[in-house]
């Protein structure tokens, strides 16, 4: 296995969207903005996800994001979204890292490994520790969190929000 994270490129196309129409609307919190999009407008929302990891084109409540396939070789298995710093929405939910693994790859360790990858490439961004939220029933995302060093700060019947120290 030799996973790595390709950014989201204009070269991105139909296992591409394909891989985003799986997933799904996004669950347990994350948000998956790309599905149900028509493949003939994936170019275009391809291309703000580049706009924005550059902060080019950014609504006022927006912060740069970037996002990042999750690869095995040619294989897609998910994805993920750095944010480069918080604003006071990101504080209260999301936080620094979303993350989702193709449904067909869940449970065999891939969401840890993505987490992983995405809290390297926030250090390298100047990260120094991440926050990121999951929902309270999402005990999967807890445990990938909780082994890759997240620390709970606090949590409600809805939500937890952790710390990784990077």
């Amino acid at each position: 296995m030799s996973l790595k994270l390709k950014p989201f490129s204009p070269l991105d196309g139909k296992k591409e969207w394909e891989l985003i129409q799986k997933i799904g609307e996004g669950e347990n919190g994350f948000m998956n903005d790309g599905f149900g999009i028509p493949f003939e407008s994936f170019d275009g929302y391809i291309l703000k996800n580049v706009e924005m990891s550059n902060g080019i084109n950014l609504k006022s409540h927006l912060v740069p994001q970037t996002s990042y396939w999750l690869t095995d070789g040619e294989t897609l298995m998910g994805y993920g979204k750095i944010r480069h710093y918080l604003n006071e929405a990101l504080l209260k939910k999301g936080g620094h890292i979303g993350y989702c693994v193709a449904p067909e790859f869940r449970g065999e360790g891939y969401g840890k490994e993505l987490l992983k990858l995405l809290l390297e490439r926030a250090r390298y961004k100047g990260i120094d520790s991440a926050l990121i939220t999951c929902s309270s029933g999402n005990i999967s995302s807890q445990r990938v969190i909780q082994a890759n060093g997240g620390i709970l700060q606090k949590a409600d019947e809805n939500d937890h929000w952790y710390w990784v120290h990077l």
